[in-house]
């Protein structure tokens, strides 16, 4: 080899003829594998073809029943762990996709719905309608009749939500079919999931998360009202509320007008309904107004006051007999639990 370099260096082609040597050499060794390696390769190829055509080999055989069982189709005495595998993966799936097979894709009555979520698995029902809601769809459903539909009880013949079960038959507002399936307002909520039913809001806002829709959560002031002021003992004057609006409001301020009787007299506490809103002590000026509130105005209430229809007392506590003269109430009513009263959404509440 050292000749051949020096060979080369004496020529003006040395780089070309080093480079030639290299690819002589290249070309020797891997003739020189192939001889010794051929063979091995060739034997292994052979044993590939002759396990693929063996007759007794049993290969790309699923078990039609479903699942992924193709292993159990194959002969293991002389099988390859190559065409195990594959004899699993094609079983699963040639079973799976098989109609009625049981796999994870069943789908025994061809409907193109999955067995597992079928509601009727044994009857082609691609729509799965199902009006009563009881899990079997209409088609197979052995609890519906040709008399009654939806399965509520109540015969078609008199059922005003023929498709939907109702068996109450309620109809609030008298249109000619029940809440269950009329939608008075038109705004594609049918009255029985409707916030506000009669006036349309297809939205179904609801700030307050009262159960009434922002469109007609509009608090009626002429159905509240707050009594004169009654001394119910040497330390407390209740003024008493009362609602016929069902709707929930709450309580966002009172305010409690006085003249004081007893220099040392303090405002003790103020409660609603017997539930204590503030409870401290603070000087009573001699004519003054003490204020709770739920913004922060004057005291801030411990509690979020809150009624429906009904009478509540509210109750002023101070901490010296006879120490003050109740001469007015005023209280600020909203039906939005943390909206603030503009006028739109609540009423201010006077003793006469």
């Amino acid at each position: 080899m050292a000749l051949i370099r020096r060979l080369g260096r004496a020529s003006h082609g040395q780089g070309l003829v080093e480079y030639m040597l290299l690819l002589g050499l290249a070309a020797l060794v891997m003739i020189g594998a192939y001889s010794l390696l051929g063979r091995a390769v060739g034997n292994v190829f052979s044993n590939v073809v002759e396990n693929l055509t063996d007759p007794h080999q049993t290969v790309l055989v699923g078990n039609p029943a479903g699942g992924n069982s193709g292993a159990a189709a194959v002969n293991h005495a002389g099988g390859s762990f190559a065409s195990d595998a594959v004899g699993d993966a094609a079983g699963a799936m040639a079973g799976d996709a098989q109609q009625g097979s049981g796999g994870p894709f069943s789908d025994y009555d061809g409907d193109h719905v999955p067995d597992a979520s079928d509601n009727c698995p044994a009857v082609p029902n691609s729509d799965q309608y199902d009006a009563d809601h009881d899990s079997f769809g209409d088609v197979c459903d052995p609890a519906a009749s040709a008399d009654d539909s939806d399965n509520d009880g109540v015969d078609n013949a008199v059922d005003n939500c023929l498709l939907v079960p109702n068996p109450d038959q309620a109809n609030t507002f008298g249109g000619p079919a029940g809440d269950r399936c009329e939608d008075t307002d038109s705004d594609g909520v049918y009255d029985a999931f409707d916030n506000c039913p009669i006036t349309a809001n297809a939205m179904q806002f609801d700030a307050d998360r009262d159960g009434v829709g922002d469109a007609c959560d509009v608090l009626n002031c002429a159905n509240l009202a707050l009594s004169a002021p009654v001394d119910v003992d040497q330390r407390a004057t209740v003024v008493t509320l009362t609602s016929i609006d069902a709707q929930p409001v709450w309580v966002q301020q009172i305010d409690f007008a006085y003249t004081r009787h007893n220099s040392h007299t303090s405002v003790a506490g103020v409660a609603f309904n017997n539930v204590p809103l503030w409870i401290g002590l603070v000087p009573a000026d001699a004519r003054g107004t003490f204020t709770v509130s739920r913004s922060g105005a004057g005291q801030m209430m411990t509690g979020r006051p809150t009624f429906a229809a009904g009478i509540f007392p509210i109750a002023l506590q101070y901490d010296r007999n006879n120490g003050l003269a109740l001469e007015r109430v005023t209280m600020v009513v909203t039906t939005g639990e943390e909206a603030a009263f503009d006028g739109s959404n609540g009423c201010v509440l006077s003793t006469p």
